[in-house]
């Protein structure tokens, strides 16, 4: 399923007018009760379509577990280097909350609904950004024997935030992924494909990310 996921990416990157990621992230579970847990994520994305965009950020979670339910927390940091706008630093504290339900042995279904406030501080002249934007994410899992599972999802922006001066705005977003369990910790494989609010090239609204996660 991996090779499927890169040869299609590889496949459509070649003769496809549209743009094209990659992102590499580190996550490290730093407590884990049946109450509680944190995380920490260091990312970093990059613009393949062409040059001059890269994304840079570490992130912390908060999960307060409620039997189904959970309540989770978070802040969001993103460094942006951009040569087509100014480059901006997004402070990003988020609230959520959070459903799991098993639907049948080893299906189940997440669902989350997110309220983030987005705090956007340019260079040069622009002014800085202060808005918010709600997102709603349902997430069908499936684990398979040795340690595989897989999962799709998709999520809805619905204040996508489309005049504060970013170039990617994520209005919709689809994922496929596939995760492998070793001894000491998690590999995951990501497809993510976005639909782009995108004044700036408005011939290539749709964006695809081929994202490689390792999880401690």
């Amino acid at each position: 399923m991996m090779a499927v996921v890169c040869c299609f990416w590889i496949a459509y990157n070649s003769y496809a007018q549209e743009n094209y990621f990659g992102s590499i992230q580190i996550n490290k579970e730093i407590t884990d009760s049946p109450k509680w847990s944190t995380s920490v994520v260091v990312h970093w994305k990059q613009f393949y379509s062409e040059t001059g965009w890269n994304r840079i950020g570490v992130d912390g979670a908060v999960k307060r577990k409620l039997n189904n339910w959970s309540i989770l927390g978070g802040l969001v940091t993103n460094l942006t280097f951009d040569e087509t706008i100014e480059n901006n630093t997004e402070i990003r504290p988020w609230l959520a909350i959070g459903l799991h339900n098993i639907v049948y042995k080893k299906f189940s279904l997440d669902q989350s609904l997110k309220l983030e406030w987005r705090n956007l501080f340019f260079s040069g002249n622009i002014t800085n950004i202060t808005t918010t934007r709600t997102r709603y994410k349902i997430k069908p899992n499936y684990e398979f024997k040795k340690n595989w599972s897989a999962f799709t999802s998709y999520e809805w922006y619905f204040l996508p935030n489309t005049d504060i001066g970013n170039r990617f705005v994520s209005t919709r977003e689809w994922r496929l992924g596939v995760t492998k369990k070793y001894s000491k910790f998690s590999a995951q494989l990501q497809y993510v494909r976005e639909r782009f609010f995108n004044e700036w090239q408005l011939n290539q609204l749709n964006g695809n990310t081929l994202s490689l996660t390792f999880l401690f």
